[in-house]
Order: C-alpha cells, then sequence, then structure tokens
C-alpha cells in the first residue's frame, strides 16, 4: 500500500510534465498543433492546357483539437500566363482537401513548385508542403475528326455525306489534305469517296471538309432493234404513191398487185444482203451490292504530316 501511494506521488507530476512538454510548451513558443503534407501531383507532367490534382492531409496532433486551419497556395516562378493553383481557403483537421493546378495553351514549359501553406491560432509560422509540377514542351500537331453519315443507310445509286474537321493542337497551322484510304469489303462497283473541298487550310481554327459517299444502281435495260424491222418499212412509202396514183380507175388494180408483189421482192432481198442476224439484244449495269461498308478516313499536311489521333473510320449501309 505504501509503495502505491509513492509511486502515485511521482507519477503525478510526470504527466504534468509530459502534458507541459507536448501542449504547452509548442504553444507558448508558437509551434503548431497540425501537420501538413502534399501527395505528388496526378499526372506529374502535362502538356499546355492540360491540370494536375494533388492531395493535401492536414492531421491533428496527438489527436489535440487544432481548431481551423487556413490553407494558401503559391506557384513559382511567376510567369505571364503561367501555372495556376486553388484549394479550400480553411479546413478543420483531420482533413484531406484537393489542391488544383491549372495551365493554358500559352503557359510556358518548365518545372514549377506549387507550395501549399497552412496557419492556426497557435502558429506565428505557417507550415508548408511543396508539390512539383512540369509543363512540356508541346509539338504543334493537328487532329481529324468526323460525323456520321445523312443519312447512315442508302439504296444503291444514291450518296450521303459527312463532315470531315481537321483541329489545331498547340498552335499548328498548315493545309491538311482528306482521303478515304481503304474501302471495306471490297467489291465492284464499289462505293466512292469525295471529298470538298479536298484540301483545308488549318489556322488558329478547326477547318472542316464534306465528305460524299456514291454508289452504283441498276442502268435501265437497252433494247437493240433488229434491222429487219426498219427494212421492211423501207418499200411502203413507194407502195402508197403508187397506189395513191392507181386508185382511179380499177383496171389498174392487176398493175397495183404486182408491184406490191415487186416491192415484197425487192425488200427481202434488201435484208438478205444487208441486215445480217434478226436478233434483239439487251444490255444492263451492275449495282453496288448490298452490305455495310467501312471507310477509312486519312489525312496528310503539307510536311507529310499524318493526324496525332491517326485514322478515322465511318460505316455506310447499302441496302
Amino acid at each position: 500500500m505504501l509503495n502505491s501511494r509513492r509511486v502515485a506521488r511521482h507519477l503525478i507530476p510526470a504527466l504534468f510534465l509530459v502534458i507541459a512538454v507536448v501542449v504547452v510548451l509548442p504553444r507558448a513558443y508558437g509551434q503548431a498543433d497540425f501537420t501538413l503534407a502534399a501527395s505528388a501531383p496526378y499526372p506529374s507532367a502535362v502538356d499546355p492546357g492540360g491540370s494536375s490534382i494533388s492531395t493535401i492531409t492536414v492531421n491533428t496532433i496527438n489527436h489535440v483539437s487544432a481548431g481551423s486551419v487556413a490553407l494558401s497556395c503559391m506557384v513559382a516562378p511567376v510567369q505571364t500566363n503561367g501555372v495556376t493553383c486553388s484549394l479550400l481557403s480553411s479546413v478543420t483537421p483531420p482533413a484531406s482537401p484537393t489542391l488544383t493546378i491549372t495551365t493554358t495553351g500559352l503557359t510556358p514549359p518548365t518545372l514549377y513548385t506549387i507550395t501549399v501553406a497552412g496557419t492556426d491560432a497557435s502558429t506565428t509560422m505557417p507550415l508548408t508542403a511543396t508539390v512539383n509540377f512540369s509543363v512540356l514542351v508541346a509539338t504543334p500537331a493537328y487532329t481529324v475528326s468526323d460525323t456520321t453519315p445523312s443519312p447512315s443507310s442508302v439504296h444503291a445509286g444514291s450518296a450521303a455525306t459527312a463532315t470531315v474537321t481537321a483541329t489545331p493542337v498547340s498552335g499548328y497551322s498548315g493545309t491538311v489534305t482528306f482521303s478515304c484510304s481503304a474501302i471495306s469489303p471490297t467489291v465492284t462497283p464499289a462505293p466512292v469517296c469525295s471529298f470538298s473541298p479536298a484540301t483545308t487550310t488549318v489556322t488558329n481554327a478547326a477547318a472542316s471538309s464534306t465528305l460524299t459517299i456514291s454508289t452504283t444502281g441498276p442502268s435501265a435495260t437497252r433494247l437493240h432493234r433488229s434491222a429487219i424491222f426498219y427494212a421492211l418499212w423501207l418499200p411502203l412509202p413507194a407502195l402508197a404513191l403508187i397506189g395513191a396514183g392507181l386508185s382511179t380507175t380499177i383496171r389498174l388494180w392487176k398493175r397495183l398487185l404486182g408491184w406490191l408483189l415487186l416491192g415484197l421482192i425487192v425488200s427481202g432481198i434488201m435484208v438478205t444482203i444487208g441486215c445480217g442476224s434478226s436478233t434483239s439484244t439487251s444490255s444492263s449495269v451492275t449495282s453496288t451490292p448490298k452490305n455495310t461498308y467501312t471507310f477509312t478516313i486519312s489525312a496528310i499536311d503539307q510536311n507529310k504530316v499524318a493526324p496525332s489521333n491517326g485514322t478515322q473510320s465511318i460505316s455506310l449501309t447499302v441496302n
């Protein structure tokens, strides 16, 4: 019992000493009651115009309430059109606010350091955490996109249109020429692609071209009449004239019959000599087969550079 009292007599002053070291003394010397840390940004590097985020972790020390913690961020170096940062202005620990890092298309490429500072009522000097973030050197480029053909399905012999657009990236400018580099499946007669205009000029804004897809329809059957058909009509006008001249007298009917017989004999000779076969003929043109066709859209600029997003494809159904 006596030993227990002696232990308690020594333990109580020790506890007060620990409290003084952990709580009282830090406050007396302006030390923070919280911790501040920042995660690596994701992504850690972007092209101009990109953005990134980092998680800021604010915790208490030894579970002692720190009250509200004021937060701020600063970017170095300071540049015209440079990186900007933003996060909540204050939190109560424990908390994990998000730091947002933003760039524009004109942000100069370099390594930036974002410093996050936190203060509470007990601090005379803020706690800080740093984040390193890179803006990369962007290579000018362009991308190609297309719309769904209108209409999306056609009958053989009809056409459909779509819009193909070249969009500049990182200040690209130049002339871009479009083409259909492949059509699948392969058929005869195949659908035909045409662009208007085939070449567009891309500067500070996107430039578009109209793609027309044409198909082949069946043609009307064409009949070729036999030459006999025309040869048989050759003597009729002459016979009509002869008949008109001889119709005034009944006595000349015998002569008319003779002339008619002679005309038939002459017609037969003409057909035999000059007209040949009497068979009728016809012809027709095959149409684009019914199917769903895939068109690969390609582009190339004046420097023989393809779009950064590669080729595109669209589909059209012939029914």
